[in-house]
């Protein structure tokens, strides 16, 4: 936390704590939120340095929970639940998803066209290349999805570079499932159980991008089965890999035991 050196009882709290984010304001406002839940109701609150909380609004219970900021908003997000959005203030459902998506255009990443069944509830979120990502929808565990240009609410494929779309990692490799996406070196990780892909690009090749999205793979057929497994080393990624041992992403991209 950015709140260091401060101890507070925090009151007012139903259920366990499963989650703590930080919200940080382009005013330059920091506030903490908690995601709490009983089993019965999952309620996100906020609260004061002095310990005081207050509740933002209820989600579904049992949601495996992940964050991330853009744009001024922290994007909730969870398996039970429907992306949420907090802006300092007040907490709502992320608009625009789930998108209705128009036919994608054969030249994208794509092996549906508009023939599936859109999840509406991701478990991961990530911002990348200034668009937000999804994924982790269990209807269809090998997506992403990402945001317009600067545009978080902005998800349908149509228009121009600023749109939104979806990125298919290889529908039938016998992978697994994503179980992580991930900023890093100019490039989107994407985990699944027993493979790692990387997208890398800035937009969607169809509307002229100047540097079109494009996927590739590591040569060790390694994954990891959690996002919770992976941290930040320096310039690298680390993370504990579906063969049980802790790996280094650089290594794992040279074929390096």
């Amino acid at each position: 936390s950015k709140w260091p050196g401060r101890t507070a009882k925090i009151t007012g709290l139903t259920g366990a704590v499963t989650k703590l984010i930080e919200h940080n304001g382009n005013d330059g406002t920091i506030k903490l939120l908690a995601y709490c839940d009983d089993g019965a109701t999952a309620t996100i609150y906020s609260w004061t340095p002095e310990g005081a909380s207050a509740s933002l609004g209820t989600v579904a219970t049992g949601g495996e929970v992940s964050h991330a900021q853009f744009v001024g908003l922290t994007v909730i997000v969870g398996n039970k639940f429907v992306p949420q959005k907090y802006n300092g203030s007040t907490l709502g459902t992320l608009a625009g998803w789930p998108p209705v998506y128009s036919t994608q255009a054969v030249t994208e990443i794509s092996e549906d066209d508009t023939a599936f069944t859109l999840g509406a509830n991701p478990s991961l979120v990530e911002t990348h290349v200034n668009r937000l990502w999804l994924s982790g929808d269990a209807t269809n565990p090998y997506k992403v999805y990402y945001s317009g240009n600067f545009t978080p609410e902005t998800w349908t494929n149509t228009g121009s570079i600023e749109r939104g779309g979806w990125i298919d990692i290889l529908k039938n490799d016998n992978k697994g499932k994503i179980t992580a996406i991930v900023s890093w070196q100019n490039k989107l990780v994407v985990f699944k159980e027993l493979a790692i892909y990387f997208i890398e690009g800035t937009g969607p090749r169809s509307v002229g991008a100047l540097q079109p999205f494009s996927i590739s793979q590591t040569i060790l057929p390694v994954g990891t089965n959690s996002r919770h497994s992976i941290i930040r080393q320096g310039n690298d990624l680390l993370f504990f890999d579906n063969n049980n041992q802790w790996r280094s992403l650089l290594n794992t991209i040279t074929n390096a035991e």
